[in-house]
């Protein structure tokens, strides 16, 4: 019987730990160069992006639906940063799933199986992350908060125990570990450049214009 990643903690803790561990890592103090093409290479796994597909500058963000800089990015910077940049076509914006634990593994995953609703389910994970990831009962509010959004409850389960779509998502944290040297939440990529945290507008402003 397949068993959803919700209620099988240990073995989900496991597989993370032995891709972490299979993944070629590089110091954090000596990230090595990040050439554009490589960082926007297709994958098996299809990017989740917003913007203009042609717009001069990408930014990539690897991200965990459980980290909370990463939610204080979405609230407090991204609104701003969309408005000016990608709603204007100037930028593409790029989410790449790096989860840090089970949970945020599984929002993911309901996220990517949500399809054209998908930015509708990252942003209420982050803006309601207080009320399903750090309450003790996940197993209880995630139903709720994804039923809200429209996905009904035999759709959750199946999702969550779509062993196809969890190796997928690993896979995304695997690659930009070996290949990138990310190694924590939120790490951007603006075009080539790297920066780590949930930094203020000012500093996506001064990257983007050194992109030319």
């Amino acid at each position: 019987m397949t068993i959803s990643v919700l209620t099988r903690r240990g073995a989900i803790a496991g597989i993370t730990a032995a891709l972490t561990a299979s993944a070629t890592l590089v110091r954090a103090d000596d990230p090595p160069a990040v050439t554009l093409d490589k960082l926007l290479e297709p994958t098996d796994v299809p990017d989740l992006w917003i913007g203009d597909p042609s717009a001069k500058v990408t930014i990539v963000e690897y991200a965990s639906l459980t980290c909370t800089h990463c939610a204080r990015f979405h609230e407090d910077v991204w609104p701003e940063l969309r408005k000016r940049y990608v709603d204007t076509g100037k930028v593409r914006f790029v989410l790449r799933e790096f989860p840090l634990d089970p949970l945020s593994l599984a929002a993911f995953m309901l996220a990517r199986a949500a399809g054209a609703d998908r930015e509708k389910f990252v942003d209420a994970f982050f803006r309601k992350q207080a009320q399903w990831a750090f309450n003790g009962r996940p197993l209880d509010t995630m139903p709720v908060l994804t039923a809200e959004l429209g996905m009904k409850r035999e759709e959750f389960d199946a999702v969550l125990k779509n062993e196809a779509l969890l190796t997928s998502i690993s896979q995304v944290r695997v690659r930009a570990q070996s290949q990138f040297a990310v190694n924590s939440t939120p790490t951007f990529f603006v075009g080539t450049e790297r920066l780590i945290g949930a930094r203020p507008i000012a500093n996506f402003e001064t990257a983007i214009a050194a992109q030319g």
